[in-house]
Order: C-alpha cells, then sequence, then structure tokens
C-alpha cells in the first residue's frame, strides 16, 4: 500500500491564543473577515467527466472594504487580477 508521508500524523497545539497575532486588512486595518467562494472550472477533459466542473474556493474578504486577504489565497490566485471584490456588498 502507498502512503503519502506525513498523511497519518495529528498536529499537535502547543500553543495558546495569547501566542498568537492579530491579522489586519492591509486596505483598512479591519479585523474581521468572511470566507466567499469563488468557482474555477476545470476542462472536463482534464476532470476526466463527461462535463466540464466546478472547483469551489473559499476566499477571505474584510467585511469593511471587501478587500481579499492575500495571504489566506492559494497561491495561483494571489497575483491573479480576476477576483473582483467591488461587487462584494459589505
Amino acid at each position: 500500500m502507498n502512503t503519502i508521508e506525513g498523511m497519518n500524523q495529528t498536529p499537535t497545539t502547543n500553543f495558546g491564543l495569547k501566542d498568537t497575532t492579530e491579522v489586519k486588512c492591509e486596505s483598512c486595518d479591519n479585523t474581521i473577515f468572511q470566507n466567499g467562494i469563488i468557482f474555477r472550472k476545470v476542462s472536463k477533459l482534464m476532470a476526466g467527466t463527461d462535463k466540464d466542473a466546478l472547483v469551489p474556493i473559499n476566499i477571505p474578504y474584510c467585511t469593511k472594504c471587501g478587500e481579499t486577504l492575500q495571504e489566506l489565497l492559494p497561491s495561483e490566485l494571489k497575483s491573479d487580477n480576476s477576483i473582483e471584490t467591488s461587487n462584494i456588498v459589505v
């Protein structure tokens, strides 16, 4: 049986809330975020299905100004200008 190294390891929590730092919106310093979802389409040839597939991706955004939280975006989307936040109603 093939296994991926590290897949069966239980993460350990060796820190408390006092050991963390606050995350702020880079645009307005707000500290409250919500998750939105964008969908990316995958060709049926790539997905191996009879129809194109949709992949949902969570996008955290600021509840005050709608700016996306860049540090939590998938690396492929960090420089993607197609994430439009101007339509987000906050």
